[in-house]
């Protein structure tokens, strides 16, 4: 065998290698998107439940309002109003996110269901947020006036207190409910489960699969 026919052989094992690498590469990309689509899947259940317990909740809060409007304290009537109206404002996220979710396609690129993570973390951060806005509406909806108007000074300096405390609590989270603090154990404690962790399993390995190509 001369070195003509020595060159030609190394040639097409180079090119065989490669495409044996390539073919690995689009094998690992596809098994990876499918990865990503069972995590997605595995998202809607809980976003579905989710989304009728809040439904259903806002029906009795309103029906509640509606009910008892001509004589409800003003304490629960505000507050009641205001639960209902940031519980409709989640629930408006969940359905745009249940949409992200079932437009979700294998046949995607990367970058697209890149895009689509991107898009279900901001606005699973933003639910949260709005959601914890509902604190201090739990510390005043069972007041009357009759009871503010019975109660001690102190008793009602440390109902006040409570009121603070939380909304001081529901500001702070709302504020620092941020990806950059995504490694502290609070928000760890607070963003886990199954709305969260498919979400960061999914980045993760679209992360990997990039850093492959």
């Amino acid at each position: 065998m001369n070195l003509q026919e020595l060159t030609m052989k190394w040639q097409e094992q180079h090119v065989a290698i490669q495409q044996h690498m390539e073919l690995n590469q689009k094998l690992a990309a596809e098994i990876s998107k499918m990865k990503v689509f069972h995590l997605f899947a595995s998202m809607r259940s809980i976003k579905i439940l989710t989304l009728i317990v809040g439904l259903l909740w806002v029906m009795f809060i309103d029906g509640l309002l509606v009910a008892t409007y001509s004589y409800a304290s003003p304490y629960f009537f505000w507050s009641a109003f205001l639960q209902s109206l940031l519980t409709k404002v989640a629930i408006g996220v969940y359905l745009y996110q249940l949409v992200l979710v079932y437009q979700t396609d294998i046949s995607e690129t990367v970058v697209q269901t890149q895009q689509r993570i991107a898009k279900l973390t901001l606005s699973t951060l933003w639910v949260t947020r709005i959601l914890f806005l509902q604190l201090p509406l739990w510390t005043t909806f069972w007041w009357t006036e009759a009871f503010i108007n019975e109660i001690s000074p102190i008793a009602q300096s440390l109902l006040f207190t409570f009121v603070i405390l939380f909304t001081a609590l529901a500001l702070w989270l709302f504020i620092n409910i941020r990806m950059n603090n995504s490694e502290k154990p609070w928000f760890r404690w607070i963003f886990r489960g199954r709305e969260w962790e498919p979400l960061v399993k999914a980045n993760n390995l679209l992360t990997e699969l990039n850093a492959n190509l």
